[in-house]
């Protein structure tokens, strides 16, 4: 409990319990006795506030008790019975639900109580009584379901929130593991082929490989990163590393055009075309077989990406992962994604919206 809620219970207490002792010395009875249980009563009925939030059911409980006793063997009081009703409208904030319904089963005999012992035990005031202080308890009830019902509200988008991450960690993971193994596969076969006859193309290859598990544990080290951060770290894909991606993917035989039109993109949207251009072109590489690809990027606001090859995938292909994976990113910014294959190779097609 946070120290200003305790602070200010502990006010409410002392100020409540100050007017009720007062309020009893002014009223004294001429019989000592009776003067200390009066006094004793008030301190019980005002100093049970000071826990109205870390016990509240304990907290009704010890001042309604500590009320009736007053009514009935005591100097009556007319301040007590607020006292009361703030014991009554804390249990129904911040009682739990079965605890908090506790509440008008104390109020029914607390209250009968409570008047048999006034002049006028039961009428309009009893009856007005009883509806005020079951109307705050009501209040104060439904103020704490509806606190509830918004913290469930909150949970519930935190888990949303936290599948969406974990979905897109796996879909990151993917892009970078994916393409970087694939990518690594090609190379190292082509280096074994070439390695007896022309062992400087192969230890070319070799170096270019290195380079490839480089970057794939740069992006790795980047994308861990936000496992560990509550702010996602800057990442370097994007319109900029295309060009180095066509360098990579030549070395091990794919020949790519790029036709990039946009000079630069926000960031969201700059990772994701970097990511459909490199699913794309591993997917060319590894099932087409292809030899040449070709990439197009237009638009600012609407942005189109078409992606080609010369390759020979199965024209009865199923979307896997990749596909998937692209499908997914485009629809994050509204956008849809298109595959087919033709008699002249595969072709991926994606609009998303930029702004």
């Amino acid at each position: 409990m946070r120290r200003s809620a305790v602070i200010l219970d502990l006010s409410v207490s002392i100020t409540l319990t100050a007017v009720l002792v007062i309020e009893q010395a002014v009223r004294a009875s001429p019989e000592p006795s009776a003067l200390v249980g009066s006094l004793a009563l008030a301190i019980v009925i005002g100093g049970s506030l000071a826990f109205r939030r870390r016990w509240p059911l304990a907290s009704y409980a010890v001042g309604s008790a500590a009320l009736i006793a007053q009514a009935l063997w005591a100097d009556f009081s007319a301040i007590a019975p607020y006292a009361n009703l703030v014991g009554l409208f804390s249990l129904g904030v911040y009682g739990t639900r079965r605890r908090a319904l506790w509440g008008p089963v104390i109020l029914v005999p607390g209250l009968i109580a409570y008047f048999t012992g006034a002049s006028e035990p039961f009428g309009v005031l009893s009856i007005t009584a009883f509806a005020a202080w079951f109307a705050a308890w009501a209040v104060g009830f439904q103020m704490a379901r509806g606190r509830e019902q918004s913290e469930r509200a909150r949970e519930a988008s935190r888990h949303e929130a936290m599948a969406d991450e974990r979905v897109r960690i796996a879909r990151e993971l993917h892009d970078v593991v994916g393409h970087t193994v694939n990518l690594m596969l090609v190379q190292a076969g082509a280096s074994r082929l070439t390695m007896d006859h022309d062992p400087t193309t192969a230890k070319a290859m070799l170096v270019d490989m290195e380079n490839t598990a480089r970057q794939a544990l740069g992006e790795l080290d980047t994308l861990l990163g936000i496992l560990h951060d509550d702010t996602e770290p800057a990442t370097p894909m994007g319109l900029d590393e295309l060009p180095t991606l066509r360098d990579r993917l030549a070395a091990v035989g794919l020949d790519v055009e790029l036709d990039i039109e946009p000079r630069t993109l926000p960031p969201p949207v700059d990772v994701v075309v970097y990511r459909i251009v490199q699913e794309a072109l591993t997917n060319s590489l590894r099932h087409g077989k292809a030899s040449t690809a070709t990439v197009r990027v237009r638009g600012t606001e609407a942005l189109t990406i078409d992606i080609s090859d010369d390759g020979h995938s199965a024209a009865n292909y199923a979307p896997g992962r990749g596909l998937r994976g692209m499908s997914e990113r485009v629809a994050l910014f509204d956008g849809s994604l298109e595959h087919w294959r033709d008699a002249h190779g595969f072709h991926i097609h994606a609009e998303l919206t930029v702004s």
